[in-house]
């Protein structure tokens, strides 16, 4: 790869030098970069050449693996070749449109619903952290200490024992957000793990 990454970037840019020449560069009739797919190439390239020229104090740090990166776009030259690719290509960022519709959609669903579960949920999934205390008496007999089974003490606190909750409209939001989107599993929390 070290020898051939220079030679490629070499026959790159020569296409590019006699393309812009054929062609113009920007306000030609058919001006190379009037096209997106040569655009994708012209960055390509460009990263191929930063990347080539090896300037100092890119060798670590977040501007080398950004150029790094741009290795990953050299496939897209190929794409370009390939015309049912391309087609592909277009016809999947054809729906990005429609796509961004459904997203709307979606936020403004979440946002609604979000606003009822507070209403209907906000502030009755907490419990006891004493497992012996039940749902009537238990919050006004929540206090003091009580005795884990392997016999460790642990304070008696009124709180939400699960991962989500719909006591606040970003919290609501976020609730419906993972049930919508994740496998139903269960959520709830042991009580070390909240530091009780």
């Amino acid at each position: 790869m070290d020898v051939l990454n220079p030679i490629f970037t070499f026959v790159f840019s020569l296409e590019f030098a006699v393309r812009v020449l054929g062609q113009g560069l920007i306000f030609t009739q058919g001006a190379y970069l009037k096209s997106g797919w040569n655009r994708i190439d012209t960055v390509v390239l460009v990263f191929a050449w930063l990347e080539e020229l090896r300037l100092p104090g890119m060798e670590e740090g977040g501007l080398s693996k950004i150029l790094r990166m741009g290795r990953a776009m050299k496939p897209l030259r190929l794409m370009k070749r390939n015309k049912s690719m391309r087609h592909l290509i277009d016809a999947l960022l054809g729906t990005l449109r429609p796509l961004l519709y459904v997203i709307i959609f979606l936020l403004f669903t979440l946002v609604i619903f979000s606003c009822i579960a507070q209403g209907l949920f906000g502030g009755r999934l907490f419990k006891c952290t004493d497992p012996a205390l039940a749902y009537p008496n238990g919050k006004t007999e929540c206090s003091g200490l009580w005795y884990t089974d392997t016999g460790i003490m642990m304070p008696s606190a009124w709180a939400n024992p699960y991962f989500f909750d719909f006591d606040s409209f970003l919290s609501s939001g976020l609730s419906l957000f993972q049930i919508s989107c994740f496998n139903y599993v269960r959520y709830e929390c042991t009580w070390k793990c909240r530091g009780y």
